[in-house]
């Protein structure tokens, strides 16, 4: 298990994406997605975490289960 402490969570992601049906939230395209944002205050973390959903991904039932994931460097992290 992962020691995450900082994330936020935005609940109805309208979106369209490579991975997974089109979620727009209507009769044509039923539904909505969420978007996770996790900031690691190590490199090792963030390898951890992407390395988890790799493993997720490898193990998804279907596309509309498939994460999406981004990693990138911040030149400024300020939290305590």
């Amino acid at each position: 298990r992962l020691e995450v402490k900082n994330f936020q969570i935005i609940d109805r992601v309208l979106a369209n994406s490579k991975l997974g049906d089109n979620r727009f939230d209507t009769a044509v395209w039923p539904g909505y997605k969420m978007a996770v944002f996790v900031q690691c205050q190590s490199n090792e973390l963030a390898q951890e975490l992407m390395s988890s959903i790799k493993e997720f991904n490898t193990n998804a039932f279907n596309h509309n289960e498939l994460i999406m994931a981004v990693t990138w460097t911040a030149d400024d992290f300020c939290i305590d």
